[in-house]
């Protein structure tokens, strides 16, 4: 009471600390600062935990004012509306809110074949950074079965020393771990982010993907049938899911980044391979078809402010 305010928070234990005003220097008294400046210097995810999504975004685009820090989110939409000043939508604002960006070579810790892992990542680096992903190490499998690799939300990816193309593998899993952790917290974004809509377009339309679907919905006269060979519609299925899409769809946007690596010759490898045979899951895009697929992981990576471009 009196002269002095109320502190910030009333409800914790807070002190006042006379001082002689001689102690109170030129540079004490030009440092003041508003909530505005206060606020600015937070990380995004700050912000936006103090502000709400919306103001935090209006905050660092610079729209926010001191004055309108406690009004209503819907109230200022509407008067940024009439200054035509255009607003994201909510998954937007929230892909680009995520902070701590680095590169992926800071935190996935290759285990095993480290040559072959630190030279893909090396190539990622190159391409994009991420932000706000746990650190991950790249583990050698040692159980039997037939996966070339695999990832594990509990903080690991697998590698088999079977694996014909493992840089190409460990970059699919590696696109699993960012859509996974990458965008809005725990859970695959590509089955339903409105960011991913693009993507989700272009994969539906590529030749590759509807051959797939043909395979469980239509009917197929081709020598496969002929030889009596019959695809399993189980893994189809499982190959059409959207986070398989995106994990494969992620790891042939990366080598298709760095033409010339080891990565994009395992790419050519995989496609040569799958070009040849009777029983064709076209599980990798032909060059031509996938260029609408690549220009929308470019413009998802552009969005988040991870392209580097």
């Amino acid at each position: 009471k009196g002269k002095n305010p109320w502190p910030a928070h009333p409800n914790t234990l807070s002190y006042i600390e006379a001082v002689f005003s001689d102690e109170v220097t030129a540079e004490d008294r030009a440092s003041k600062e508003d909530r505005i400046d206060y606020l600015g210097k937070l990380n995004p995810v700050r912000q936006t935990a103090i502000l709400g999504l919306g103001k935090g975004w209006a905050l660092r685009r610079g729209y926010l004012t001191e004055n309108a820090i406690n009004t209503p989110w819907e109230i200022l939409k509407k008067k940024f509306s009439k200054k035509n000043i255009s607003i994201p939508s909510v998954s937007i604002m929230q892909a680009q809110t995520i902070s701590n960006q680095t590169i992926l070579s800071n935190i996935v810790t290759p285990t095993y074949r480290m040559k072959d892992v630190d030279e893909l990542l090396t190539h990622i680096d190159k391409v994009h950074s991420v932000k706000g992903l746990p650190e991950i190490p790249v583990v050698k499998i040692r159980k039997k079965g037939t996966e070339h690799g695999y990832f594990d939300a509990a903080g690991e990816i697998g590698l088999r020393d079977t694996a014909s193309e493992p840089q190409l593998t460990v970059a699919h899993e590696i696109g699993h771990y960012i859509d996974y952790f990458g965008f809005f917290g725990r859970g695959y974004s590509s089955v339903n982010s409105e960011l991913f809509n693009d993507w989700r377009r272009a994969i539906k339309k590529s030749p590759e993907v509807k051959n797939l679907v043909n395979i469980i919905y239509g009917d197929l006269d081709n020598e496969a049938a002929e030889l009596g060979l019959v695809y399993d519609k189980k893994h189809v299925k499982y190959l059409l899911e959207p986070e398989e899409l995106w994990a494969r769809s992620y790891a042939q946007w990366v080598a298709s980044k760095n033409v010339g690596s080891e990565v994009a010759k395992q790419l050519e490898q995989r496609l040569e391979r799958q070009n040849k045979a009777v029983l064709n899951y076209t599980r990798q895009w032909k060059p031509d078809n996938f260029k609408a697929i690549f220009d929308a992981i470019d413009d998802i990576f552009k969005t988040t402010g991870w392209l580097n471009e």
